[in-house]
């Protein structure tokens, strides 16, 4: 069967440049050298001339140093140009933050990587063969056998092709897991699974005792990070529009159950924020950056994290990117220069490349 856009949610890696169109760069911050605004001007203005791109938001981190750069406008009615403080949907990097959660959950003996996820639902939905258990590490791994989308998901879009999870809810969720065979051990490969995130990020929610995504999250990561521009699925005045890659504007997504898949909309200043408390080891890194399994030509994954060597000087990349129905989203991070790249969009053209051009560019130019 032929899938629609809306199932190939995200995932992209090194596409081919795109264009975004800009205004002059605006730089706040501690300054990091002259070397660097050329370097992001250099990287970005090939993107410029696309017409059915909008606003870029840019912010990189270096040895504690901030800085950040936003290009083009809101939307095709609205000139305001972004700032580090737009609030964008960052899609699948979302996963990390769920995973982020488990690895501090198994830092305090709450749960274990290998503890099998029937342990946390009701008999009656799971009824799986012992032999072919689905672990926390599974699900973390994209290894658990599961589809990449619950195939009760049709329902939702159905109801709404524009938000396509905002109508699959918790009983949704029970339900396809009451009809699920799991795949057999032997048989598993890491497959990339945006319900298993959700259904992640769903568990750790309920063994945490706390009634949304947005809650979990914010315990473990947007307060003790004052991350205080971060949301989950809500509205917020800063909140930009996304567009298709026709340039025209599209509906906002709503994730419901499945919000620990791609639920967070936040701004380059948070992430900076986030990508920080990465490189200074305030969350479990052993277990979160700890290679698990190689994926496809992509290198090798660790607690969603993707990681691949940095052509510039063979040090490791750590990344993850994002993409919903009308934004793309970027983030990585090198532990060895103390330097990390956010990239935000409010269209559908891949920032990809503009990301691991800045990471592996900027490497000894700050």
């Amino acid at each position: 069967m032929k899938e629609t856009a809306w199932m190939h949610w995200e995932h992209w890696i090194l596409l081919s440049m795109l264009v975004f169109l800009a205004s002059c760069a605006q730089q706040k911050h501690i300054p990091v050298g002259h070397s660097v605004h050329f370097s992001v001007d250099t990287i970005v203005q090939p993107f410029v001339s696309n017409r059915h791109s909008y606003a870029l938001s840019i912010g990189i981190l270096r040895n504690g140093q901030s800085r950040f750069y936003n290009y083009g406008r809101i939307s095709k009615t609205d000139a305001t140009s972004p700032t580090q403080h737009s609030l964008y949907e960052i899609g699948s990097i979302t996963k990390t933050f769920t995973t982020t959660v488990l690895a501090e959950m198994v830092k305090k003996s709450e749960v274990s990587l290998d503890d099998p996820i029937t342990k946390f639902l009701p008999d009656s939905v799971c009824k799986w063969p012992q032999d072919r258990p689905i672990t926390f590490l599974d699900l973390a791994t994209h290894h658990s056998g599961l589809p990449r989308i619950p195939e009760n998901l049709k329902k939702s879009y159905k109801i709404n092709p524009a938000n396509p999870y905002s109508n699959y809810f918790e009983e949704d969720l029970l339900e396809f897991l009451a009809y699920h065979k799991p795949i057999a051990l032997e048989e598993r490969t890491v497959s990339y699974s945006n319900l298993g995130m959700g259904l992640l990020g769903y568990l750790l929610m309920n063994i945490e005792d706390l009634g949304t995504y947005e809650s979990l999250v914010d315990k473990y990561i947007f307060r003790p990070l004052d991350m205080n521009e971060s949301v989950v699925n809500e509205s917020s005045e800063n909140l930009v529009p996304g567009h298709d890659n026709k340039g025209h504007a599209v509906s906002h997504w709503e994730m419901s159950a499945l919000a620990g898949a791609g639920g967070i909309r936040s701004s380059t200043q948070d992430m900076i924020k986030y990508v920080e408390a990465c490189l200074t080891n305030k969350f479990p890194s052993d277990i979160l950056f700890q290679p698990r399994y190689r994926f496809g030509d992509q290198g090798e994954i660790g607690l969603a994290w993707f990681l691949r060597k940095n052509e510039s000087n063979g040090s490791t990349i750590i990344w993850h990117n994002g993409g919903t129905g009308g934004f793309r989203s970027f983030l990585a991070f090198d532990p060895d220069q103390n330097l990390g790249v956010v990239v935000l969009t409010n269209s559908t053209h891949s920032v990809d490349d503009i990301g691991f051009q800045l990471i592996e560019r900027l490497t000894d130019k700050i």
